[in-house]
């Protein structure tokens, strides 16, 4: 049994089926037979690795959580050295990881891909746009969005 391993292989179809039912035979490339378990996780987590490092949506994600966190460690290492109003610092952290993780959670996959189906102008049959193309569509859409809106605002 041959999994997918590469971004730029596995259809966007079986990415969006492999997040949506957790099920992992959408990560089955060719072939039949008993999934070993701990190749099925590094395949799983390599890919998840492989997409998040393509998206600058979610580079910019992970950098912003990065930065809360840290901003919140350092809060509370300055409350339990003594300084009381760090308490509130780490409030206003946590609220705000709170509200970005709340809002990454909303994020309905399938749901997405037809705002930007329609956004491109054009369809994206899932089963033939791998989700490496799938990803660099999407950021082109976002793109041609801030451009409009910086246009629409008189910025550009």
């Amino acid at each position: 049994m041959i999994l997918y391993d590469n971004i730029a292989d596995i259809p966007q179809h079986n990415w969006e089926q492999l997040n949506v039912s957790g099920d992992f035979k959408w990560l089955i490339k060719e072939g039949e037979g008993d999934m070993d378990p701990d190749e099925v996780e590094r395949c799983y987590l390599d890919l998840h690795d492989q997409s998040a490092e393509a998206s600058e949506t979610t580079k910019h994600f992970i950098e912003e959580w990065r930065r809360l966190i840290i901003q919140r460690m350092e809060a509370r290492m300055r409350l339990a050295g003594g300084d009381k109003s760090a308490q509130n610092n780490i409030d206003i952290f946590t609220h705000k990881i709170e509200k970005l993780l709340e809002a990454s959670k909303d994020a309905d996959i399938i749901k997405n891909r037809l705002k930007v189906t329609k956004l491109w102008g054009q369809p994206i049959n899932p089963k033939e746009v791998s989700h490496l193309d799938y990803i660099k569509i999407r950021e082109l859409v976002e793109e041609e969005i801030a451009q409009t809106k910086k246009q629409n605002n008189g910025e550009g």
